[in-house]
């Protein structure tokens, strides 16, 4: 009769360290997730850039925002037959609006020829 408490016991204290666990799983929690997340949904990485590297995400948490600034260096998305000798230094900054949907609200891309 005593086993069926501690059992009970055991399965409660483990039900936060199960929450915790769910939560850091989520798509967005590390900085390659959040980049997947944004090069697959945002439209200026869709429609205008590639190849970027130097790629680094920078978080900032207030309260309950997350906000987060995405930093890299981008090739124009154009026909091959338009290739130069330019890059885009980009900075996009945006916030995680729940755990697996995150925005860029603004953008710069400043261009870098080499030539």
């Amino acid at each position: 009769m005593q086993k069926r408490p501690l059992l009970l016991l055991i399965a409660i204290i483990g039900l936060p360290t199960i929450a915790v666990s769910q939560a850091n799983s989520s798509p967005l929690a590390t900085d390659s997730g959040l980049i997947a997340h944004l090069k697959k949904t945002d439209l200026v990485f869709r429609q205008a850039l590639r190849d970027c590297t130097g790629e680094v995400v920078e978080r900032t948490t207030r309260g309950a925002r997350t906000s987060f600034v995405y930093r890299a260096s981008c090739q124009e998305r154009v026909a091959p037959s338009e290739k130069g000798d330019c890059s885009y230094r980009v900075e996009g900054r945006g916030t995680i609006d729940s755990p697996e949907w995150a925005t860029v609200r603004s953008w710069r891309l400043d261009l870098q020829c080499h030539g």
